[in-house]
């Protein structure tokens, strides 16, 4: 099912499986995460950091990405200094102390979790 939403919309597997749109996002998700856990990451040493609206009303994304090999490593839900730490989190501090230099706007939140987890 994961697969075919790469082709078709949410509505269309849905429809094909005669499930909710929901629930087929909700399965989607959690292919994702398994991946990302498998997912081995090399030393990283630039990173870009920035968020994106996904919807009206200040609803945003954070995105995370090794500007060095320009491949996306992190989505997170809203832009909060929480997000940034879960990110932090999952690199560990070992892959965290290959950093070299980090690119972000100065969006307080993101400012602090860098400051704490890679100065």
């Amino acid at each position: 099912m994961a697969l075919l939403t790469r082709k078709l919309s949410f509505k269309e597997v849905a429809e094909y499986f005669e499930l909710d749109w929901k629930g087929v996002a909700a399965f989607v998700k959690r292919v994702v995460e398994e991946g990302l856990k498998l997912r081995k990451v090399k030393a990283l040493h630039i990173l870009g950091i920035d968020e994106i609206s996904r919807k009206k009303g200040h609803r945003y994304l954070t995105l995370v990405y090794d500007l060095e090999r320009g491949r996306f490593l992190c989505v997170g839900l809203d832009r909060k200094e929480q997000t940034l730490d879960e990110f932090f989190r999952w690199l560990g501090r070992r892959k965290t102390r290959t950093l070299q230099a980090i690119c972000l706007d100065m969006w307080a939140p993101y400012l602090a979790s860098v400051q704490r987890h890679a100065p």
